[in-house]
């Protein structure tokens, strides 16, 4: 749930809404090619995204491919996390 007006600044001026209910979120580090960093990185500004977002997205989207039993434990139908 994001409350309405709740948000964070980020470098920029980006504006990000807050979450609420935000989910336990395990940091891990990675690195990047400087190239697919610079790509994640003005991604995540046009979508007005994080780039942990995208991130999380793309390795949502690798597990459902190559791994469909992965979708038996505690996925939405809908493709919700």
């Amino acid at each position: 749930m994001i409350a309405v007006g709740a948000v964070s600044r980020y470098p920029g001026g980006i504006m990000m809404p807050r979450r609420l209910d935000a989910e336990k979120l395990t940091r891990v580090p990675i690195a990047f090619p400087e190239d697919l960093y610079e790509w994640v990185r003005e991604t995540a500004h046009a979508r007005r995204v994080s780039m942990a977002e995208i991130v999380r997205e793309a390795v949502s989207e690798y597990r459902d491919r190559t791994d469909p039993r992965l979708e038996l434990w505690g996925r939405r139908e809908d493709g919700g996390n």
